[in-house]
């Protein structure tokens, strides 16, 4: 709405991992404004198909932000169009600090706010207005580790060009946080936390089982950390906390994948393979049997024939088997392997005890 005649007339363009991409797309379209954006190539079908709906021009390049960033620049020279950045413009940040007013108002007890953290302008904008208003609240940003660029902004106390990987959290993987953002922001975080994929795919599950809200990973980030407040965050027990949800573009395949590693982490999804006789069919039907009894549901199993290490009269029977969570699993293991001794080969990792959000937080200031 700032533009001017000419700059509408030409349009905008921007680069994005996706949200941003569509808010502008649909607002675009609305105001006539033409309106491009440049997403990486692994951007999900959703997204892209979302931006083209709403007439917007999409371009798919590069394989990060930051090269998506660099076309986009590159078209801004050739065309006149008029970049929009999504989280370092100051009315951007300004427009963030909405949320704060919105949470002081409606939530006046409030004594931490955990953000997620990208290019850092919503932070930046909640901090800002919060602190003003009421400088007891603590502000904790929350990133994933596997691309923590804000995290080593502040320890190297400037923009720090950090690589990031693939994550859960796709649409927090910003290279480089923005300038303004980081120095709005600096002085007014209490804690940065980081936060393993792990944990996301088990906040993602909390959500959709506890709250029925579908939310993707970055989304989920704040969630994740309060999850591992008794051991990461104790300073906020018993405390009033607000969890920011910020996204719900998760897609069908990567949704039932993040609910199964939640399982599996969580003990509540095991899998094991079964030595038998080749012609074990009694032994299979008394495997089933108290797998049953013990309460736990089959949800996969297949025999295999062909790879039995040269014993031609022996076939391994593998299941993956839904339970209650950890102490049931120990319980269904136990049973198991005292009827089959020697037979049962279990996947250890969801036995194991819920490690501590291998994350870490972080004082500043």
């Amino acid at each position: 709405m700032m533009l001017n005649e000419e700059q509408q007339k030409i349009g905008v363009i921007t680069a994005s991992l996706g949200n941003w991409a569509m808010a502008l797309a649909y607002y675009g379209n609305k105001l006539n404004i033409p309106v491009t954006v440049v997403l990486p190539v692994f951007t999900l079908s959703s997204i892209v198909e979302k931006c083209q709906y709403y007439e917007a021009t999409v371009i798919l390049n590069g394989d990060s932000l930051a090269e998506s960033k660099h076309r986009a620049f590159t078209l801004l020279a050739e065309t006149g169009k008029t970049y929009l950045n999504s989280y370092d413009h100051p009315h951007a940040i300004a427009g963030a600090g909405t949320i704060g007013l919105e949470i002081l108002e409606q939530l006046p007890q409030t004594d931490a706010i955990l953000i997620p953290v990208g290019g850092g302008g919503l932070i930046a904008g909640i901090a800002t207005y919060v602190k003003h208003f009421k400088p007891d609240v603590l502000i904790y940003g929350i990133e994933p580790d596997k691309c923590c660029s804000f995290f080593k902004a502040i320890e190297n106390e400037r923009p720090y060009k950090t690589a990031v990987s693939h994550s859960l959290a796709e649409s927090l993987a910003v290279p480089t946080v923005g300038v303004n953002a980081f120095h709005t922001a600096q002085s007014l975080i209490n804690k940065m936390v980081l936060v393993d994929e792990d944990w996301i795919t088990r906040a993602i599950l909390h959500l959709l089982e506890n709250e029925n809200f579908i939310v993707e990973g970055a989304g989920a980030v704040s969630m994740s950390a309060l999850l591992a407040v008794p051991d990461i965050l104790p300073e906020l027990r018993e405390k009033n906390v607000v969890c920011l949800i910020t996204g719900g573009n998760i897609d069908v395949v990567t949704l039932p994948k993040s609910l199964e590693r939640a399982k599996a982490v969580e003990g509540r999804l095991i899998k094991l393979t079964v030595t038998l006789p080749l012609n074990g069919m009694k032994e299979q039907s008394k495997i089933l049997s108290i797998i049953a009894n013990v309460g736990c549901n089959i949800l996969r199993s297949y025999i295999d024939r062909g790879w039995t290490d040269n014993d031609f009269y022996t076939i391994y029977l593998t299941l993956e088997i839904e339970t209650k969570g950890l102490e049931h699993a120990c319980i269904l293991k136990r049973v198991l392997e005292r009827l089959f001794p020697r037979k049962c080969d279990f996947i250890e990792e969801p036995f194991s005890p819920i490690p501590t959000c291998s994350c870490f937080p972080k004082k500043f200031g």
